[in-house]
Parts: structure tokens; sequence; C-alpha cells
């Protein structure tokens, strides 16, 4: 997904460039508006979608754990879009100090904590699930020596969630 997005995102700058080139405009202006348009298609279109997406109920903690992920490496990828998009409108430019400025790494932060959040309630609701199926006797005095089916099922699920966690970046 991440190459996927990084190629359309750059692929859109090009277009957006190649709009430009008939209008007349300053270099200045065809910098601006290159930048105001890829911050928009970063923070409304592109956000939109990963917050519709994360939030879906349909979508499984793998799937969560998969867009933080991908969030993770396209909040890095932030700056080679950033100088992608110095190097394709700088030609023009005098000043050598010009570099365009995203605001997809923030957009991709969010997402994430997003994701990270929706994992975290999914994973407390298959909990609180596992033991509103069981009829637990809390008050048992002396245990009969082996666990519940519910709670091995519980930690066999736990286990497999966690082995997933193993991939998550650390920040």
């Amino acid at each position: 997904m991440v190459p996927k997005v990084y190629k359309q995102v750059k692929e859109f700058v090009r277009s957006s460039l190649w709009y430009t080139e008939d209008l007349n405009l300053t270099q200045t202006k065809i910098d601006e508006m290159i930048q105001k348009s890829t911050n928009l298609l970063l923070t409304g279109t592109l956000s939109g979608c990963l917050t519709t997406l994360i939030q879906k109920p349909s979508v499984g903690l793998l799937e969560l754990i998969q867009i933080t992920l991908n969030t993770n490496y396209l909040e890095c990828t932030n700056i080679y879009l950033e100088e992608f998009i110095t190097s394709v409108t700088k030609s023009s430019v005098k000043d050598e100090s010009y570099k365009a400025e995203l605001q997809g790494k923030s957009m991709f932060k969010d997402a994430r904590a997003e994701a990270e959040e929706q994992i975290y309630e999914k994973l407390k609701a298959k909990i609180d699930e596992s033991f509103d199926l069981a009829s637990y006797d809390w008050t048992l005095n002396e245990p009969e020596g082996r666990a519940s089916d519910y709670i091995i099922d519980l930690v066999a699920f736990l286990q497999s969630t966690f082995l997933a966690f193993t991939n998550l970046p650390v920040i």
C-alpha cells in the first residue's frame, strides 16, 4: 500500500504541475499552489479516507495493525515527498533555501494514533465478550486444576494478536 500511495501522490504533483504550465503564473505562485493542493490531498482526501476506513466496524485487528504500520511508513516518506516537490518545482526558483513543507507527517501520525485507539477498543471488546460468554463463578474457593475453555481461547487469541504487534515500529 505504501509504495502505491506514494506513487499516486507523486503523480498528483506531476499532474498539478502540468496543469499550471499554461496559466502564466509566477514560479512562486506555482510552488504555493502545488504545495497547497498536495496538503489538501493529504490532510483532506487521504485523511478522510483513512478515518473512514479505521472507524469501520468490519475492519479487524490485523487490518488495523497493518494500517498502523502503513501510516508509520507513510509518515516517514513525507520528507521524500517534500524533496520531490522541491525538485520538480525548483527549476526556476533562484532561492536555494526553498523547500516544500507538507502537513502529511502530522496527518499520518494522527491516523496512526486513531488506528491504535481502535486496536485498543477492539481488544477490550473481545476480552469483555469472552467474559460475557462464559458464566464464571467468581466465588469459587478451590480451582479445578484447569482453566476454562473460554480462558484458553482468550489466551490463544491474545497470544496471536500480540505476536502481530511485534511488527509494529518502536516510536
